[in-house]
């Protein structure tokens, strides 16, 4: 049969035989589709209300948004996040804890890098373990580093990350501790031996580096903006080119990478079979601070093994 642009789909010809079928079984009951209902006095109260309700809350939010505008632009505060993680800190009894933390560090604790970082410090408290060697894969500005060397006894820190990445947190680095040594890996040196922070770039080539001593290896919403084949060489280097028995903290959620066509999630990463797990679950911090305040649905994953 040859096909005729003019003719109607399939699809579009039920539709029209269904608005048919309506429109005659609305007519046979006496009732006219232009015909207005009339509505009760009762009905004109409540539609009332509930309109000003309505108005009501659009101002509320748009005046509450102007006040944090305001105050984030003018007063330099940033509170992501907030209260969130103060509600969280206090159902676990570690909310005075985390004030003191915040205190100790002289950053605000209203901010969602504060959280994090005591978030983090007390995960690897859980642990019983006290870190002498930490890779941070992912660091961003460094200011989970700044908490973890302030707060456990680091000889090294190393990070790996974008070069404009290490660019920032390399100063704010230097800034904070002026008198730690800083070292930048490349194809003449790729050595660990020194005592201090040491600064990776992503684009260099892993295999290149022989072993690191590690004892600990963190990566924390970092994999998630990866791609397969970036995941796959990252999981090489840990197995490969660690200290056997370091401990690798995951915490990252299920996201989905349209240029790559990449369904990027967490629970099937190429783990080491043979890793002993201490533990592979649901976040509850992150699940209960930034998918509640971000209103995402796929849960963050936890995973915690010694490699």
């Amino acid at each position: 049969m040859r096909f005729n642009k003019n003719s109607k789909s399939s699809m579009w010809t039920r539709l029209v035989q269904d608005f048919d079928h309506d429109f005659n079984k609305i007519n046979s009951r006496g009732y006219t589709l232009l015909k207005k209902d009339k509505v009760s006095f009762q009905k004109k109260i409540l539609l009332f209300f509930l309109n000003i309700f309505y108005l009501s809350y659009k101002s509320l939010k748009f005046l509450s948004s102007k006040v944090w505008s305001f105050k984030q632009n003018n007063f330099n505060i940033y509170y992501n996040n907030y209260p969130e993680t103060h509600i969280y800190f206090k159902k676990e009894k570690l909310l005075e804890n985390f004030i003191q933390f915040s205190n100790n560090l002289n950053i605000d604790n209203k901010t969602f890098i504060a959280a994090k970082s005591f978030y983090i410090y007390n995960l690897i408290n859980s642990l019983k373990i006290e870190p002498k060697v930490i890779l941070e894969i992912g660091a961003g500005l460094g200011n989970l580093a700044i908490s973890l060397y302030q707060n456990f006894n680091v000889n090294k820190y190393i990070i790996i990350d974008l070069d404009e990445m290490i660019k920032i947190s390399s100063n704010i680095l230097k800034q904070r501790y002026p008198h730690i040594n800083q070292y930048f890996i490349n194809d003449n040196t790729n050595n660990f031996e020194q005592d201090g922070f040491y600064f990776v770039s992503s684009d260099f080539n892993l295999s290149l580096i022989k072993f690191i001593d590690t004892d600990l290896v963190i990566n924390i919403d970092s994999f998630q903006e990866m791609s397969s084949s970036q995941i796959d060489d990252y999981f090489k280097f840990i197995y490969n080119k660690l200290q056997k028995s370091t401990i690798f903290i995951n915490i990252n959620r299920r996201k989905y990478l349209d240029e790559e066509s990449f369904d990027n999630n967490p629970l099937i990463y190429p783990y080491k079979i043979n890793s002993k797990i201490l533990s592979w679950k649901v976040d509850e911090f992150y699940d209960n601070v930034q998918n509640s305040v971000n209103v995402r649905k796929d849960p963050w994953i936890q995973r915690i093994e010694k490699i």
